[in-house]
């Protein structure tokens, strides 16, 4: 028999082996909503959202209204090597110091390096003496860190991406030169994306240039957070009776188009009054987002602005099943 012959089968075998490494991970379909662990010790009676984890998974970005605007705070791990609860992992966070208190703070990303803070700021630009005074709105904001891990100079703007429109949810890919974003236009919340020229021996990074909308994805879609090899993206999405929801988009490379939004059903309960939204992807591939589920086995009689307490979730997949970390599925 011939030598190569007795060889193929383990070529094909770890060939095949190899490309399905490569392939994003496909969770299983599920019409039952998957159940979540409170992060007790970060939600309070107010509005928790925007989680956001760092690149080594051990701190945690977020955002609340407890104060009366909304702040960026960040937590910090307990020790992995003991063993704490899933809703105990995470103790209390503390503000960041550099935002500025008076208006809303949301959406933080940090960078790899945990140097370049950006997120979204409500500003209100002084008119001019007799002109019309126009409303606050979100801007891209980008600070830097000092000394401490919570410490960060006081906010500049990515001017290339600020408009009198609302611009949130900024996310940066893993090279760092390309910024997506969400902006609410006159159709509702679109994604859109500016590129900025790499460092080079002499120079860093350029400035983000002008931004262009991701025209594969419809309105309302927004909120985006991608995977490390800019293929995969987790949306925030409409769903019926006003409802939001997580979505995913894919594409096969990064200059091919993007599929369709696909509703990730495991994630979404029907049972919450808002829905799902605020997805966040880490390095790692776990999946955190905000639900209000919780709202409604605490809340049993609403405010009477009809406002819902919104509390932080998150979930780990690996491949060919969902595994819960703060989401738990039956198969564990």
């Amino acid at each position: 028999m011939n030598r190569l012959s007795l060889l193929a089968p383990l070529v094909v075998t770890c060939t095949v082996w190899i490309v399905a490494r490569d392939l994003p991970a496909q969770p299983k379909a599920t019409a039952k909503p998957l159940a979540p662990f409170n992060l007790a010790a970060l939600n309070t009676k107010a509005d928790e959202d925007d989680p956001y984890v760092s690149r080594d998974g051990m701190r945690l970005l977020y955002t609340s209204n407890a104060s009366g605007h909304y702040t960026l705070l960040s937590t910090q791990q307990r020790n992995r090597i003991q063993f704490f609860p899933g809703s105990e992992r995470w103790p209390a966070g503390t503000e960041l110091e550099g935002q500025n208190t008076d208006f809303d703070n949301c959406s933080p990303y940090l960078t790899a390096d945990s140097h370049d803070l950006y997120y979204a700021e409500k500003t209100l630009v002084k008119a001019p003496p007799g002109e019309r005074q126009a409303p606050a709105n979100f801007d891209i904001a980008h600070a830097i860190k000092l000394t401490k891990p919570t410490q960060f100079t006081g906010p500049t703007y990515v001017q290339s991406v600020c408009t009198p429109d609302e611009e949130m949810h900024p996310w940066l890919t893993e090279d760092g030169l390309e910024l997506y974003f969400s902006r609410k236009t006159k159709d509702g919340w679109r994604v859109f994306s500016a590129r900025r020229p790499p460092a080079t021996k002499k120079e860093p990074a350029g400035a983000f240039g002008e931004p262009a909308m991701i025209q594969d994805l419809p309105a309302g879609y927004h909120h985006a957070t991608l995977s490390r090899d800019n293929r995969t993206m987790y949306l925030q999405g409409p769903l019926p009776n006003n409802r939001w929801g997580i979505f995913r988009a894919q594409r096969l490379g990064v200059k091919q188009p993007w599929g369709a939004p696909e509703l990730l059903e495991g994630l979404n309960d029907p049972k919450a009054p808002t829905g799902d939204t605020s997805p966040c992807l880490s390095r790692t591939g776990s999946l955190r987002s905000v639900g209000d589920r919780d709202a409604v086995v605490q809340e049993m009689r609403p405010p009477a602005d009809l406002s819902t307490t919104r509390s932080l979730a998150g979930e780990t997949w690996k491949r060919g099943s969902w595994r819960m970390s703060r989401r738990r599925s039956a198969s564990g």
